[in-house]
């Protein structure tokens, strides 16, 4: 689970789901793991905004 529009003094949150996805496709790349790894069937990733509490689900493919 991942959250946006954190208003928490001097950290940085993403605003939008696809600018999570744009981390974690970097964060994975530097880290070597393929997007098609062995538990990508049972990974789920969800974006909350504090703001309004709307839920995101969001997939990594979705900028490929």
């Amino acid at each position: 689970m991942y959250f946006l529009n954190d208003p928490y003094q001097g950290v940085l949150c993403p605003k939008t789901p696809s600018a999570w996805i744009h981390a974690l496709l970097n964060l994975y790349g530097r880290m070597s793991i393929p997007l098609a790894h062995t538990f990508k069937d049972f990974t789920h990733y969800l974006c909350m905004d504090v703001a309004n509490g709307h839920l995101h689900p969001f997939k990594l493919e979705a900028l490929e």
